[in-house]
């Protein structure tokens, strides 16, 4: 069962523009969801002999045993280089967000990286500003400002335009608070976590 404000239908007859993103990540989720099961259950059944052990079953418990991720999983799966154990805590997270979301309504910040379609979800946000503002969504931009926090949960009130998005990663380099810029990582940091940012659509009217 999906929030109130998830399912709500405006004025014109329209759903807001990340309902529709959030329904189609939860179609996404749900169809890896339902191979991850179903063959999970052919395979036990093919160990256990009930069914023949087909090529693909034999392909994936090859990789189950090498700790990656099965090839037809992969098919329908979010893009990801992980392997078998670091993915499913990977889906974990990305299922436990969705289901935040749905079950809570619009959070106050967005987790980019839970997304099978990252670049849907950015045109969402474009779409629901065009919207409320009656702009063509093709003369959008985004502007973006980092804000001084690093933790989401403590931002309780998304902006009142745009988004809120956490939980990037800069690689080779981290954010300096102070001076609100890039800097050299600390010695040996491969990866730092930046901090939340505002992605803000702006109107650029053609010149």
């Amino acid at each position: 069962m999906f929030a109130k404000d998830i399912m709500k239908i405006n004025q014109l007859g329209l759903m807001h523009c990340l309902s529709i993103v959030l329904l189609q990540e939860v179609q996404r989720y749900n169809n890896l969801l339902t191979e991850i099961t179903t063959s999970l259950s052919n395979l036990n059944d093919a160990v256990l002999g009930k069914i023949n052990m087909s090529k693909e079953l034999n392909a994936m418990y090859t990789d189950l045993n090498f700790n990656r991720v099965p090839a037809n999983w992969a098919i329908v799966s979010f893009p990801s280089l992980k392997p078998l154990a670091s993915w499913m805590m990977d889906l974990q997270d990305r299922l436990q967000f969705m289901r935040q979301w749905a079950l809570k309504g619009h959070p106050a910040c967005f987790w980019l990286a839970g997304f099978f379609f990252p670049h849907g979800f950015i045109t969402g946000v474009l779409q629901t500003f065009a919207r409320k503002h009656s702009r063509p969504i093709d003369l959008l931009q985004f502007e973006f400002e980092v804000l001084a926090s690093m933790d989401s949960s403590t931002i309780n009130r998304g902006p009142a335009d745009g988004v809120y998005i956490y939980g990037l990663l800069i690689e080779n380099a981290k954010w300096n608070q102070e001076d609100k810029c890039l800097q050299e990582p600390e010695p040996g940091e491969m990866y730092s976590q930046v901090p939340v940012i505002h992605f803000i659509p702006k109107y650029k009217p053609p010149t």
